[in-house]
């Protein structure tokens, strides 16, 4: 594999990611405007940390793989 098809495969696989995680993203906040109780608010923030953190792993793993 050569080196610009190597960066071309990365770019695609943060793309994929990046558009799974503002899904998830949009998810969450649809959800705290239909329900704006306190619980539901942090349940929220906490869903928010836990993908922002496999966002995070994601693109670790994808920069750093062989």
């Amino acid at each position: 594999m050569t080196h610009v098809s190597d960066t071309q495969t990365k770019r695609k696989k943060f793309a994929v990611i990046a558009v799974i995680e503002a899904a998830l993203i949009v998810q969450v906040i649809a959800t705290v405007v239909a329900d704006p109780t306190r619980t539901r608010i942090m349940a929220s923030l906490v869903e928010l940390v836990i993908i922002t953190a496999a966002l995070a792993v994601s693109w670790w793993v994808i920069l750093h793989r062989k």
